[in-house]
């Protein structure tokens, strides 16, 4: 089942004509990690990801970049690992710059959406399934 969100961006205006992110996603096969896609009108851009929750990011970001240069082959571009690293949530992502006033441009920019989704489930469906997941510990005091 995909879902489809609205993400305002820390520090945006939280007016109703604020742009944010629309996102689809999809959970990975992991509680806390999920596959989507953005269309950020605020920045212009596209792009596919790997969305890893802060309760699993310590875990999960370290086995998938000890894979990198493999998942970089498969996918056939280079990915951005962990862009905002002071940030609790981690991403891997591979975006574009698009004009979304441009109409005609727009099967191209699905074409290109569905491409790389394709690319990023068969490089990282089977990786994130078996991924050994550890939470933090939880202080019950």
């Amino acid at each position: 089942m995909f879902r489809t969100t609205s993400h305002k961006q820390e520090g945006a205006p939280r007016d109703a004509d604020a742009k944010a992110p629309i996102l689809v996603r999809r959970r990975a096969g992991k509680t806390n990690v999920f596959l989507s896609n953005i269309l950020d009108t605020s920045t212009n851009r596209i792009g596919v990801r790997v969305y890893i929750g802060n309760r699993v990011a310590d875990s999960v970001l370290p086995q998938l970049e000890q894979q990198k240069e493999a998942i970089e082959r498969e996918i056939g571009d280079k990915l951005q690992w962990n862009p905002t690293p002071e940030k609790r949530d981690k991403i891997i992502g591979l975006f574009r710059k698009i004009e979304l006033a441009n109409k005609d441009a727009w099967p191209e920019y699905c074409e290109w959406l569905a491409h790389y989704v394709d690319r990023f489930r068969r490089a990282f469906m089977p990786r994130i399934r078996n991924i050994v997941v550890t939470e933090p510990a939880v202080d019950r005091d």
